[in-house]
């Protein structure tokens, strides 16, 4: 029995294979027709890949901040620019486009403040080498795709402790290896023992 088509899956096995051709032929053409910068369009379409709750990690310090100062109740919900609710008057730093140190700023009870000038979300494996280990797959079936795509955890975490994060790019592509050796003392994830139990089996 022939498996049934995964749209998803095809259009990632689709930019993969206009990858592993190279950069200067590094496009998809159908019937005369091509898109181009297969490599970008690739890197983008994997940012937006879903996941998940149980590949959604949170730093214990941007848990205990979401819980103190937001009226929502699941960090997990929120990401870029979108905003939530602050339940207390509080002041808080703050992270305005790319600068480095935050700012002090004051927030009021019932504000609503955007997610990211104060948490951020972090790929614990980068993309770069998701995409890396996806060229190098002799057969893309569903099954292998489908286990590196698996690899794709992301941290919610301070803006504060990203800024601190040294080993940015080259890092293992094992999840349980980033959290311990790369975050390691600098960001303590929330419920890391009992998460890492259940990414074991």
């Amino acid at each position: 029995m022939e498996k049934e088509k995964n749209e998803v899956l095809e259009i990632i096995i689709n930019f993969v294979k206009a990858c592993k051709k190279g950069k200067e032929h590094a496009y998809i053409e159908c019937d005369g027709k091509r898109i181009w910068s297969a490599n970008y369009l690739l890197n983008q379409i994997l940012r937006q890949y879903y996941i998940d709750d149980a590949h959604i990690l949170v730093s214990k310090k941007a848990q205990e901040l979401w819980n103190q100062i937001a009226e929502e109740k699941d960090i997990k919900r929120f990401t870029y620019r979108q905003t939530f609710t602050a339940k207390i008057d509080i002041k808080v730093d703050m992270y305005f486009g790319a600068k480095k140190d935050g700012v002090l700023t004051s927030v009021k009870k019932g504000q609503k403040v955007v997610w990211n000038n104060i948490f951020h979300d972090e790929h614990t494996i980068p993309i770069k080498i998701i995409i890396k280990e996806l060229c190098m797959l002799e057969d893309l079936s569903y099954e292998n795709v489908s286990k590196i795509l698996d690899k794709i955890y992301i941290c919610k975490m301070l803006k504060e402790e990203d800024r601190k994060i040294i080993q940015k790019s080259d890092r293992p592509s094992n999840v349980i290896e980033v959290v311990e050796k790369i975050y390691n003392s600098t960001i303590e994830i929330y419920n890391w023992s009992k998460i890492k139990k259940t990414i074991e089996g």
